[in-house]
Formats: structure tokens, C-alpha cells, sequence
């Protein structure tokens, strides 16, 4: 229906004074917008000292007691973050994400008694997001910028493409994700357990890995399927070295582990020649203070290039 309202009757923003100054301001630069539709909520206000008073209240509570929504339903809903977009296609498309193989909480990590889920939404929008940001060369600002509009729809959809290919190359050419494919019952039980499991099935590791694979495909002419051929043959088991300490306490995860050097000790059990002199200084000095090791940093570099 139609909502009529006298030429006597004054409406104002309780809440959302900077979008109403924006759709002025707008109108004078370009009138046509004025045609489009937003949603908005009427409230009746009384003129009167406990109108005054009820209208102030609302705005107050609106402001100081209302919920962000949480990140897992932003990914879920936006129409503006390609990112999230992506991820969304990504999960229709991608059998690794049907069902219960993708867990949908409100934090990144998956619980303890999951026995499906290969990996957190959360998890994998910010693996997502790592792709493209190396796919569109962008970086800080300028990122977060990129994110906050829907580009063009080629744009979408050549990302979208994009990471689709990445996950389905995944999917097939990393063993330990083919056999998890393969399992009906309790399918991650085999790779996330109370002995440790595989490093891909926790999701601190996973966004490194995707990191790791981004910098390995920069040297194969952007080729992904080459590098998870040759990251098959990285240790992934994190009760075994070099994860005991890092990630591993011999019971659990361990918390705040360094993400630069779990790429870091990935990209190295790659290839021993691939990281730099700085960075493989800086992977020795890490992994010596995360294994408290007071020993010989030669004595290091020896173990890392023994594994």
C-alpha cells in the first residue's frame, strides 16, 4: 500500500543523520536518484514532553545496545564485498563445502567434537580474500576500499572464477583432501583428533597454506595446480617436526602460534632453496624461540633441511 502523510506533518531521522545529509548532498549532483527506492522505518513521535522522551530513548538504546552483526552472517549477506560474493558462489559450487564439511559458527575455529567439517566460513572468506587481493595486486587501503562497493560484473565474476578454480585444483590435486572427499563417516575424524591430525584441517594453518601457495604459483607462471603437486610431499602431520612446538604441544593446538612462520617453515619444506637469506634468518630465529631450543642456529638450519 501507499503511506499519505499531511503536508503539516514533520519527519525527521532519529537514527542514520549522515545517510539522510549524504542523499541531499547526492541529489545535487545528480537528480536521477532520487527515483530509486531505500528502505526506511516510521516511527510515530508525539509532540510532547514523553514523545520527546520515548524518541530519545530509542535512539540511545539503538546506538548503545544494538548487536553488530557477526562476521559469518555478513559473509552470508553482503552485496558489496566481492570477497563475500565469491565465497558464497564458491560454496554452491564446490563440493569440499556442501553441508557439514564447511562449519558456519560465529568464530574461525571449528569445535572440538566437529567430525565433518573440513574448515570454518570464516576461515575460508579469509583465505578467499588473500587470493584476491594477490589477484588484483592491491594492498592496505586500497584493499579495503575495493571491498566496500561491488565492482563491475566482470570483475565479479572473473574473481569468482578464479577462486573456484583454486579450490577445485585443490580439491583434487592435494591426496590428503582427495581421501577426505572419499570418507562418509566422521570424514575429518582422521585429520583433526586429539593426536594432532593433518596441519590443512586447522584453520590458523589454512590461510597460510593458501598464503604459501600464492607465493609458490608467483614462480611457476601463476600455476597452482604445480604447487599443490609439490606441497604434497610437505611433512602435515603435527605431531612431527617441525609443528611439535609450533603448533603441536602433544595434546593440543598451541595458541598465538606465529603465522608468518608457518609459511615460512612451508615454503621451505617446498623447496630448500626458495626463501631468501632474510627470510630464512627469520625462520630459524622463530623457530628456535617457538621450540625454546638454545643450541646453535647452524644446528637449525641442519634440522629444517633434513625435513
Amino acid at each position: 500500500g501507499f503511506l499519505e502523510l499531511p503536508k503539516d506533518v514533520v519527519i525527521f531521522p532519529v537514527d542514520g543523520q549522515h545517510r539522510v545529509a549524504g542523499i541531499i548532498e547526492a541529489l545535487k549532483v545528480k537528480p536521477d536518484i532520487g527515483r530509486e527506492q531505500v528502505p526506511v522505518v516510521f516511527i510515530a513521535h508525539e509532540d510532547s514532553p514523553d514523545g520527546i522522551k520515548r524518541t530519545r530513548k530509542l535512539f540511545s538504546t539503538l546506538n548503545r545496545r544494538a548487536k553488530p552483526v557477526g562476521e559469518n552472517a555478513q559473509i552470508a549477506l553482503d552485496e558489496d564485498d566481492v570477497v563475500a560474493i565469491a565465497t558464497r558462489e564458491l560454496i554452491a559450487s564446490c563440493p569440499l563445502f556442501w553441508g557439514k564439511r564447511l562449519a558456519n559458527g560465529n568464530g574461525k575455529q571449528i569445535p572440538r567434537k566437529d567430525a565433518d567439517a573440513f574448515t570454518s566460513l570464516i576461515t575460508l572468506y579469509q583465505s578467499n580474500s588473500i587470493l584476491i587481493q594477490s589477484r588484483l595486486g592491491l594492498a592496505g587501503k586500497k584493499y579495503k576500499d575495493f571491498l566496500f562497493y561491488r565492482p563491475d560484473e566482470k570483475i565479479v565474476k572473473d574473481l569468482t572464477d578464479f577462486i573456484v578454480s583454486y579450490w577445485s585444483s585443490f580439491s583434487t590435486r592435494m591426496n590428503a583432501i582427495s581421501d577426505y572427499l572419499c570418507e562418509e563417516v566422521a570424514p575429518a575424524n582422521s585429520y583433526r583428533n586429539e593426536h594432532g591430525g593433518n596441519i590443512l584441517f586447522r584453520p590458523v594453518v589454512l590461510t597460510e597454506f593458501v598464503r604459501a601457495t600464492v607465493e609458490i604459483a608467483k614462480e611457476n607462471d601463476g600455476s597452482f595446480d604445480s604447487a599443490f603437486e609439490k606441497l604434497n610431499c610437505v611433512q602435515m602431520d603435527l605431531s612431527a617436526t617441525p609443528w611439535k612446538g609450533v603448533l603441536w604441544d602433544g595434546k593440543k593446538m598451541i595458541t598465538r602460534a606465529d603465522k608468518k612462520l608457518i609459511m615460512l617453515l612451508i615454503l621451505h619444506m617446498h623447496d630448500k632453496t626458495f626463501l631468501d637469506d632474510e627470510n630464512k634468518r627469520f625462520l630459524v630465529e622463530k623457530y628456535m624461540s617457538a621450540i625454546n631450543y638454545e643450541g646453535e642456529p647452524e644446528e637449525i638450519v641442519t634440522l629444517l633441511d633434513s625435513i
